[in-house]
């Protein structure tokens, strides 16, 4: 058996190794979202958003769509009111007529989400946190606060979420916390 000489392998694989075309790494957009009842009046409540691209992603956020998803609709039962957009965001309050809900788009073209980090919305409605929490009456199978995120202006890579509702914390909670400083720190010696 004739064995070819070291070099001439290495130089075979080399050249078919080079004839290869490069790898194209996936572009991926990750998010998550939670939303926070920050404030509550006669029937009005005040809400905080934040969207997290998470630092997974490959690609920046340029739109967080709240209450929305492409080919179903919008979600929020009533009209939102005192909408706020950090510093280089807008938005919009969107609505198809009335047989269709609420949302609400913001966008940025100067300011976009790099992977890692966060960024906060505002609102005030007349929804209770138990009807953001619901399936929206308008499409009874979709949660009300389904959401999307894109890597550009309504457009690019997108993900589907749903915000997560993170409850205040109850009086028990914060009593129990209160009672377990004290347990702790208030036998100490003097």
């Amino acid at each position: 058996m004739i064995r070819p000489p070291f070099r001439f392998v290495l130089a075979v694989a080399i050249a078919i190794g080079m004839n290869q075309p490069p790898a194209v790494k996936a572009q991926t957009l990750d998010a998550n979202g939670e939303i926070r009842l920050i404030s509550e009046g006669t029937r009005l409540f005040g809400y905080d958003v934040t969207v997290l691209n998470s630092p997974s992603s490959t690609l920046s956020l340029k739109t967080f769509w709240l209450s929305w998803l492409p080919g179903e609709g919008n979600f929020l039962p009533t009209q939102p009111s005192n909408v706020e957009a950090p510093a280089g965001w807008t938005y919009t309050v969107t609505n198809e007529g009335s047989s269709d809900g609420y949302g609400i788009r913001f966008v940025t073209t100067s300011t976009p989400l790099s992977p890692g980090a966060s960024v906060d919305f505002r609102f005030v409605s007349s929804d209770s946190p138990s009807a953001l929490k619901a399936n929206t009456p308008y499409y009874t199978a979709i949660p009300a606060l389904s959401s999307v995120v894109y890597s550009g202006i309504q457009y690019g890579t997108r993900t589907e979420l749903v915000v997560s509702y993170v409850p205040e914390p109850s009086v028990t909670v914060l009593g129990l916390l209160g009672l377990g400083v004290w347990f702790c720190f208030g036998k100490m010696p003097r």
